[in-house]
């Protein structure tokens, strides 16, 4: 029998580790900058002891390293959003789906209630009548809450979706026109003295 560690009270120490993913046929980041930053050295060295041919090769797999990792982390990022754009796309699709089968098994509820309620009339029975008329009513509320249900799952997988292109689109940096300067002695009030 395994014994069980002691309950542990007061400050005890926490440790936060990132674990980078790594996919299958991809090079981890960290080892690319590492290796693009140790050809990237012995280009320098290469070229200073005039050994310039190997020393521009090298140089040139070190930048290639560092835009193959950096366009690397961008398709990650973008096949992610794409990913997940499907799979929300499939679940609001699948939701709309099951909402709208609903709502034909309310169409075909609310047909029975209104032969119901022509034959309550037909029949001039008003007590048969008003009962029919509220459950017509009742199940026009129904179908009309699914309606909202399913405009409402549209429009948190467009919200969604949304989301996930603003993360994976290209940050756009957007210059502010100059603020206009303070009026003055011979500003607008000034004018005219």
């Amino acid at each position: 029998m395994h014994e069980l560690p002691p309950d542990e009270t007061g400050p005890v120490p926490v440790e936060y580790t990132h674990v980078e993913p790594h996919y299958y046929g991809v090079t981890p980041t960290r080892l690319a900058f590492g290796v693009a930053a140790a050809a990237a050295v012995l280009a320098v060295v290469l070229l200073a002891t005039g050994r310039w041919p190997i020393g521009l090769i090298l140089l040139g797999v070190a930048v290639l390293l560092v835009v193959v990792t950096v366009e690397t982390g961008a398709v990650r990022a973008r096949a992610g959003a794409a990913a997940d754009s499907v799979a929300t796309r499939g679940r609001a699709a699948t939701r709309v789906l099951a909402l709208r089968r609903e709502l034909k098994r309310i169409a075909a509820s609310r047909a029975e209630v209104l032969f119901e309620l022509g034959d309550a009339v037909y029949r001039g029975d008003d007590e048969a009548t008003e009962a029919a008329r509220g459950r017509v009513a009742e199940v026009d509320e129904l179908a009309r809450q699914k309606e909202v249900e399913i405009e409402a799952v549209i429009a948190q997988a467009g919200e969604r979706l949304q989301q996930r292109r603003l993360e994976v689109q290209p940050t756009e940096i957007v210059e502010l026109p100059d603020e206009p300067a303070p009026p003055g002695p011979q500003g607008p009030e000034g004018r005219g003295r």
